[in-house]
């Protein structure tokens, strides 16, 4: 993949692109974290979806770590 800095990929379970993303973390060998929500939203949607507060909340705290 080529990158080093820590890295975050969100998806929903029914999201249409949700095997490209878990591919992509896969291919980071480990270095990124995934979180998938049990939603179908993609994107931004994800932020003011149903599962919005724990998406923020793991997006926040991931950047306070790193």
């Amino acid at each position: 993949v080529g990158v080093d800095a820590p890295t975050l990929l969100v998806t929903s379970e029914y999201d249409f692109a949700r095997q490209d993303t878990e591919s992509v973390a896969g291919q980071f060998g480990g270095r990124a974290e995934l979180l998938v929500v049990p939603a179908s939203d993609h994107g931004t949607a994800l932020l003011d979806g149903p599962y919005a507060e724990d998406v923020r909340a793991k997006v926040i705290g991931f950047l306070k770590h790193h």
